[in-house]
Order: structure tokens, then C-alpha cells, then sequence
């Protein structure tokens, strides 16, 4: 492939110094200037083959030769090529770094030289680098190549995308030049722009750091991932993780929030994988359960775990288990077989060794895991009283909730409600003992529901109902159902617990009631009025404000950028000549500014 030669290139070329030729003076300028236009590399040789007259062409062809040709100590042949098969008169000649040319040489009877030099381009090449750029192009990645010489090779689009680069911004663009701007933009924070270019480049050319992660001041967060080329430079890729930081302090701000929650329950926890390892557990766990804490540590199966209690007689076999002796692996077996992975929710109750009673709760997970709650319950079953006591306190818990709470059995009578249920439906506490089945609420949408629930075993998520009181007052509700089963894992009971969320639809209502009466007192008002909030988005204005700016009507929308305003007016013209993205980022950053305090400006205008 040919390259055109400027006309700094031509003033730089040995042809502007021409060494001394028969001919006079004009006719050495002529050729001088004419030479140094010339896409081909030219050489003229004396019949010895020392060269008398290159052109810069040449030199770019044959770099290794330029030193000897300026010094005159240049003597015959081309350098590092190699003769092709088309003969001598028009050879293909290939360079050690693949590069092909081809010589047209012309013989003077005086046997002076003049070689004629053309770079043959070769299709499978620029087929690959054709393939290549079309990948460049079509990756999420940005992606730059530099050489040792900090020139660049390649770069896509997405990387000029991600930074804001005009995409034409650099014709032949070097590595410093790309630093250089987003230095200019606070990319590397606060100082001076050249000292960050030089530390940049210090980086690029020593071992840059493999991968790092570039927080941009108010652009979100960059994965940049160097890799280091064979004969210097480098490729570097850039990959927008903005996304995934957020979903990851979020993700770390809800396992904290879980492991609080988790170290404040009674009960002992642990929500086991599909290999039945636990992977999540409290300490209450430890302690129920005379876990060592390096062994969780390990996160052990649920296997290792029934085999630790066995052979350090934590635990008791059930009275009609079979006799195994001493033999730990089969009273592990025999556990793992009939508890290990039961098909529905099951609770248990499991003796120990010292004399509790440990109530175990299994919730298969759909992906095969599980979620084990553990629960000491060894004064409830020591004594009746203590039962009765437990009860009554119960009661007295779910009477205090402020929800209606009621208990079905597989016909749907009703088999326990709280006292809100009663209050709010005129339930007296003898009519569930006098075998009376009142139905408050719900119709046949409840029964339906569950119906379903007893069909299928699973509970229904929260949902949003509504229907009357006893006094014909519309009450809504977010209710959930859920089922309880008997020691066979039948359904035998229906729990339902609704919470009152009347007060919150009145509210919402009233809010939508309000916006809407804020809205017409916008629009009653002469003036144009628009308010943004922080992040410069749109939350309030009047068709005033788009009239009199002459903002298209589709831009009175919520959450519309204060940027899209900017740059409408910029489109029209509004303000004067200049770089169209550089007026709308001056005007937004302009806008971002704080309000000094006792100025009368309420929000930023896109005028």
C-alpha cells in the first residue's frame, strides 16, 4: 500500500540536499522537489553501485539503509530484501517484516542504475485486517493498539464512544494524544495535564499494571486490561463496568443486611447447595448444633456434619431405629436416607445426647438446596404446662400483630383468626367453637386461592386485594397464603395474613390528586416554569415554559435530560458558531454548579 507524502516529509527528504549531478542548478531543484513528491521509493546507483540520489520514499522503505545513505558510506544492494521468482528486471522483493515490494529497475549505457520501488499490497493480509477491523468494530469492548514507539495501530470505535472522543479528531494519532485530551477533560483527576501525560507514558512503557479499574470523576467505572506485545507496545481493552459496581455494592449491602439479620434470629440457620454443603449459617447454628467453628469454617456437608455429632454422641438415633452398633458410616446412612433430601417441607424433632430436643424445619429449594432451621425446644416438650404456656404466649403474639391472620383446614372452615380478624369482621370468639364456618373477605378469589394452595403445597406470594369491612367500608389488603402440613407432608391447614394497606392507597391516591392540582396550577400561571432535580433531569414544568422556549411538546416529559434542551438549542443555533458537544457540555457543567446561597435562581433553564 502506497502513502502519500507531505510537504513537511518532502522538506525532510535527502532530496532537498541533493549530492552534486551533472546537470545545473534549476534542473537539480526540479528533480529535488519532484523526487520528493513521488509515492515510489526511488535510488539512482553509479555504475559501482554507490547510490547517488534517493528520494524520503526510500528511506521509509529501507530505514536500516538511511544512516549509511546520509553519510555517504552506503554501497550497493537494497538491504534486507529478498529477490522473488519474476526475474530481475521487475522483481517482487519480500522484507524480513513481511512487507512486499516490487523493483522496476532501468539500465544506463554508462552502467549508472535507476530503481524504481512500489509496496504491493497482498490481498490475504488485507482480507485478515479487513476481518480484523470488523471485529474491532463489533466488540462491547474498547480496544486500542499501540507499538513500541508509542504510535497507534488500531483503536474502535467503542473506545472513542466511551470516552468522548471525536471519532476524527487525531488523522494519525499517537498514544499521548488520546491521554493528553482525557487529561484535559479531569479524566485522571485534578493537576497539571502534561505531568499525568508524562506519568501515563512512563506506565505504557514500562510493565503497566495487567488490570486496574479507572473510576472516572463522575462517568462511572472502567475495567482496563493491558497486554504486552512481543516487540513492544501494547493492547489494551476497556470495558465499561459501571453496572456491575453498583450491582455489587448493592449485592454487599444486602449480604450485610443478611447477615445481621441472620445473626439476630433465635434460631439456628443454614441454607445448604444442590451437594447439600452449607453455604450460609449463623453462630446461633454453632451453638444448637456443637459445631466447632474452624470446622464451618470448611463449610462441611450436611453428611460430615451428622457423621461429626454421631461419633462425639451429640445426637441419639430415633427409639425405632435398627441396632448399628458402633458402626458411625451406617447410622450416618441410615439419617442421610430417610432426612437427607425429603421431597417437601418437613419438621422433625431430633433428641440429643444431654437431653434437648432440637425442632428441625427442611425447605426444599427448587435447585436442590435447602434452607434448615433449628430450633431448641426442649422446655416445650418437657412439660405439658410449659406447651400450654408456649401456646397462650403464641396467641398473644398473633392477637398484637396488627394484620388479620386466620387459620383454615382443607374445607375452609376456619380454625383460628387473631383479634384483629375478629374486630374487623365481628367474629366472637364462640363462634369458632360452636362449630359456626363464617367467610369474611375475599369471595370466591380466596377460595380459589387456596384451593391452589392445597393443590400444589406452595404458598402464594403477596398479592393486593380489596373488599369491605362489616361496616361497608372498603378496606384494601397485601395478603399472602401459605400451607401447613401433617407428619405425611399433606396439606392440612391454610394460613392467610393480610395487612391492612388502606392507608397507603388513600395516600397514594392523595398524592396523585395533589400532582395532578399541581399540575393546572403550572399551567394557570403565565410564566414559563421548569424545575430539574440533582441529576438534571426534568420533574416539573408547563406548556408556558416549552412555548416561550420553543421546545417541542414531546419534551415536557419526566426525567427528560436537561442536556437534551441544551442541545436542541444548540441544533438551531441559539448559541452562535462553535463545537456542538463542547456547548452542551459547558452549559451542563455550568448548570451542575451549586446555586450560590441568596441568589434568586430556583433551577437551571435551558435557555
Amino acid at each position: 500500500m502506497t502513502r502519500r507524502t507531505d510537504a513537511a516529509s518532502a522538506t525532510a527528504s535527502p532530496d532537498a540536499h541533493p549530492r552534486p549531478t551533472q546537470g545545473g542548478p534549476d534542473d537539480s531543484l526540479l528533480l529535488s522537489v519532484l523526487l520528493s513528491r513521488m509515492d515510489q521509493g526511488v535510488r539512482l546507483d553509479a555504475p559501482d553501485g554507490r547510490p547517488l540520489r534517493w528520494n524520503a520514499a526510500y528511506e521509509r522503505m529501507f530505514p536500516e539503509l538511511s544512516p549509511a545513505l546520509r553519510d555517504g558510506t552506503a554501497g550497493p544492494g537494497h538491504g534486507g530484501v529478498e529477490a522473488g521468482e519474476d526475474g530481475e528486471d521487475a522483481a517482487l522483493r519480500r522484507r524480513p517484516d513481511g512487507r512486499r515490494y516490487r523493483c522496476d529497475r532501468h539500465d544506463f549505457p554508462d552502467g549508472s542504475r535507476l530503481s524504481l520501488w512500489s509496496e504491493v499490497s497482498d490481498p490475504a493480509a488485507e482480507g485478515r485486517n479487513a476481518q480484523l477491523s470488523d471485529l474491532l468494530e463489533r466488540m462491547d469492548q474498547g480496544v486500542i493498539m499501540v507499538d513500541a514507539d508509542m504510535k497507534v495501530l488500531a483503536i474502535n470505535r467503542r473506545l472513542l464512544d466511551l470516552y468522548d472522543v471525536p471519532h476524527d479528531l487525531f488523522p494519525d494519532p499517537r498514544y499521548e494524544d488520546y491521554i493528553r485530551f482525557s487529561a484535559g477533560r479531569g479524566e485522571y483527576g485534578p493537576g497539571d495535564p502534561e505531568e499525568h501525560v508524562r506519568r501515563k507514558l512512563a506506565l505504557a512503557r514500562r510493565d503497566d499494571v495487567p488490570i486496574y479499574e479507572h473510576v472516572r470523576p463522575g462517568r462511572g467505572v472502567v475495567e482496563v486490561r493491558t497486554r504486552r506485545l512481543p516487540g513492544g507496545g501494547f493492547v489494551k481493552t476497556y470495558t465499561d463496568i459501571t453496572a456491575r459496581k453498583r450491582a455489587e455494592a448493592e449485592l454487599a449491602r444486602k449480604s450485610e443486611m443478611l447477615r445481621q439479620t441472620l445473626e439476630n434470629i433465635g434460631q439456628g440457620i443454614a441454607l445448604l447447595d444442590a451437594d447439600l454443603r452449607i453455604v450460609t449459617y449463623n453462630r446461633k447454628l454453632l451453638d444448637l448444633l456443637g459445631i466447632p467453628e474452624e470446622m464451618a469454617a470448611r463449610l462441611p456437608t450436611l453428611e460430615d456434619i451428622s457423621r461429626f455429632q454421631l461419633g462425639t454422641r451429640q445426637i441419639l438415633l430415633p427409639p425405632d431405629a435398627p441396632d448399628f452398633g458402633d458402626d458411625v458410616e451406617a447410622q450416618v446412612r441410615y439419617l442421610m436416607e430417610r432426612l437427607g433430601r425429603p421431597e417437601r417441607e418437613l419438621t422433625y424433632a431430633r433428641p440429643q445426647a444431654d437431653g434437648r430436643f432440637i425442632e428441625v424445619h427442611i425447605v426444599p429449594l427448587p435447585d436442590g438446596g435447602q434452607v434448615r432451621t433449628y430450633t431448641d425446644i426442649t422446655d416445650r416438650l418437657i412439660a405439658d404446662e410449659a406447651v400450654r404456656q408456649s401456646r397462650e404466649i403464641l396467641k398473644g403474639v398473633i392477637d398484637a400483630i396488627p394484620a388479620l391472620i386466620d387459620v383454615r383446614d382443607r374445607e375452609r372452615r376456619l380454625q383460628l383468626v387473631n383479634r384483629h380478624y375478629r374486630d374487623t369482621y365481628g367474629i366472637e370468639p364462640g363462634d369458632l367453637e360452636d362449630g359456626a364456618t363464617p367467610v369474611a373477605g375475599g369471595g370466591s378469589s380466596a377460595e380459589r386461592l387456596d384451593r391452589l394452595v392445597i393443590e400444589t403445597g406452595r404458598g402464594i406470594p403477596f398479592f393486593e386485594e380489596s373488599h369491605p369491612d362489616t361496616e361497608g367500608r372498603r378496606r384494601h389488603w397485601l395478603t399472602t397464603k401459605m400451607p401447613l402440613t401433617d407428619e405425611g407432608g399433606e396439606v392440612s391447614h391454610i394460613v392467610t395474613v393480610a395487612l391492612d394497606i388502606t392507608a397507603r392507597k388513600r395516600a397514594e391516591e392523595e398524592l396523585a390528586r395533589k400532582s395532578a392540582l399541581l399540575q393546572a396550577v403550572l399551567e394557570s400561571i403565565g410564566q414559563g416554569l421548569s424545575a430539574f432535580d440533582d441529576e438534571l433531569r426534568l420533574v416539573a414544568w408547563n406548556r408556558r415554559f416549552l412555548e416561550l422556549l420553543g421546545f417541542p411538546p414531546e419534551y415536557g416529559a419526566v426525567g427528560r435530560p436537561f442536556a437534551d434542551f441544551v442541545r436542541f438549542n444548540v441544533d438551531r443555533g441559539s448559541y452562535g458558531p462553535g463545537d456542538p458537544e463542547e456547548q452542551v457540555r459547558a452549559r451542563v457543567e455550568l448548570a451542575m454548579q451549586p446555586v450560590p446561597t441568596g441568589s434568586s435562581a430556583c433551577c437551571p433553564t435551558a435557555g
